[in-house]
């Protein structure tokens, strides 16, 4: 229970002495992520991709992405409660501009959640919208 010791930190006394902003709250965790990293590894960090990740938008995944992509969607496909129809113009919604096609594709627990019939249509419409040799990561 010493997380509630955390939210009752008194403030400090002098602005100048306070804490830095990243020691202000919970502690940061960091894990492994192999297959984040294989799907980076030997992408160039020119800025000249372009990412579409279902998930939705957070700094962190901002802040990696922005490294290698000129262009970033967070489609967050998952905000709301789609049926039917609202699957597919969900899908058609991810198309990128004409002239950049998505280098690399994320799916964060997407499939989990996407109806069984819809998920080949969600498959079918991400070959439509990605360049020959892009990269998809898939967590299930």
């Amino acid at each position: 229970m010493n997380w509630l010791d955390r939210l009752r930190r008194p403030p400090a006394e002098d602005p100048d002495d306070e804490a830095p902003l990243d020691s202000i709250g919970p502690p940061v965790i960091e894990r492994a992520a192999p297959g984040i990293t294989a799907l980076f590894a030997g992408i160039s960090a020119d800025g000249s991709h372009a990412i579409l990740d279902l998930g939705k938008a957070v700094e962190t995944k901002f802040d990696l992405f922005s490294r290698f992509a000129r262009r970033i969607r967070f489609a967050d496909l998952l905000a709301a409660p789609l049926r039917g129809e609202s699957w597919a113009k969900a899908f058609e919604s991810l198309s990128p501009p004409a002239d950049q096609p998505y280098d690399l594709v994320l799916a964060w627990n997407v499939l989990d959640r996407v109806p069984p019939k819809e998920r080949p249509v969600l498959i079918t419409h991400l070959t439509r919208v990605t360049a020959p040799g892009a990269r998809l990561y898939v967590l299930v």
